[in-house]
């Protein structure tokens, strides 16, 4: 009879299998992240781009604002990424 002793600490088996599989789990979580990150960024740089090409047609620069709201979320939005 086998004592407790003598028995391995951590099964093989979940060694081998789900330990892989929560380490894909999370890599795939990861890079999910990484490309929304990524889409979101593109946007605010498309809406950056817009203003600005409507600024130009606006002689007046009402959009000023908008420029300003549009450039602080990209700040935001880049440390939200430096953080996490």
């Amino acid at each position: 009879m086998e004592t407790a002793t003598s028995l391995p600490y951590i099964n093989p088996w979940w060694s081998r299998y789900c330990k892989k599989r929560i380490l894909v789990m999370f890599q795939n979580a990861e890079a999910e992240r990484r490309r929304d990150h990524r889409t979101m960024e593109n946007f605010y740089y498309e809406c950056r781009y817009d203003i600005l090409v409507l600024r130009e047609a606006d002689i007046n620069g009402g959009n000023i604002h908008a420029l300003n709201n549009i450039k602080a979320e990209i700040v935001e939005h880049k440390a939200a990424i430096i953080i996490s």
